[in-house]
């Protein structure tokens, strides 16, 4: 049994020129039998660093946590570095979907694009997971009651009808929601979303510390290519290039056709930091 941790994040006003706001929907993948080693791993790492009891751990900690006055500069760097580190420990797998706003959904059922990035999200969580059954833990919505009610409602639509593409029969139950300061994993979930959407929208003078951790425990297919499986962004028609200049794939592929990166018709052709095309 394997269960996936999601979290979502947003980046708005993008330094790569020309790219909307995005929103992205990720986290960890992990064996049932390892998730409490983990968990007990990560609670111990919290107090070797000075976490007081309750606290939590994310990307952008807000003023009123522990973390944002007491664990700055590179203590924050080296911790970040080690829960993910204890992530890959544990045998664990990163997956993101990171969608743009402004542009049609990528999904059949998708209301708004944030349902939109869970659905690509959980499509590739299906995927990988082939013959096994998973669970997904997402955390509660900061909205309250009403908010947790119709995220339950869409996934229990997600999962009755599919999206088209994946039909999700190896979901073993509806989509849970738990508290984000009740899991460590879900904690690590946002690390590895917010890094990323970062990464992608070019916001990398503190991500880059440590996407390449993250790059490492990206979900592959069998072909080693983590770009559309680890790491989905949408529209990939015009932002491709960056699963090369981002990931190191280097080839694009769709069925059994595989075309070479960079793509020099599509954004981002001769690096990752270019303006994209008028």
């Amino acid at each position: 049994m394997k269960f996936l941790f999601l979290d979502d994040t947003k980046q708005r006003r993008c330094p790569r020129e020309g790219m909307n706001d995005l929103i992205g929907v990720g986290g960890v993948v992990i064996d049932a039998e390892a998730l409490r080693t983990l968990e007990a791993n990560l609670e111990a790492l919290m107090r070797e660093s000075g976490f007081p009891d309750g606290a939590i751990f994310k990307w952008s900690p807000r003023r009123t946590d522990w973390m944002y006055e007491n664990l700055q500069g590179n203590d924050r760097t080296q911790f970040v570095n080690a829960a993910l580190e204890l992530c890959l420990q544990a045998e664990a797998n990163f997956l993101v979907a990171v969608v743009e706003t402004e542009r049609r959904f990528a999904t059949e059922n998708a209301e708004d694009h944030e349902t939109d990035a869970l659905n690509l999200a959980l499509e590739r969580f299906d995927t990988f997971l082939g013959d096994e059954h998973g669970v997904v833990f997402v955390a509660k919505p900061s909205g309250g009651p009403a908010d947790e009610e119709r995220l339950l409602a869409d996934c229990v639509e997600l999962r009755r009808n599919g999206t088209g593409f994946v039909d999700f029969e190896s979901l073993a139950m509806n989509v849970v929601t738990i508290p984000f300061r009740l899991s460590r994993v879900l904690q690590c979930a946002d690390l590895v979303a917010a890094i990323t959407v970062s990464m992608v929208a070019g916001q990398v003078r503190y991500a880059d510390n440590h996407f390449e951790t993250i790059r490492a425990g990206f979900l592959q297919n069998r072909r080693g290519q983590i770009g559309g499986t680890g790491l989905k962004i949408h529209p990939d028609y015009i932002y491709a290039n960056l699963y090369h200049w981002l990931l190191g794939d280097q080839y694009l592929v769709r069925g059994n056709a595989g075309t070479q990166f960079p793509i020099q018709r599509r954004a981002f052709a001769q690096s990752a930091d270019e303006r994209l095309p008028d």
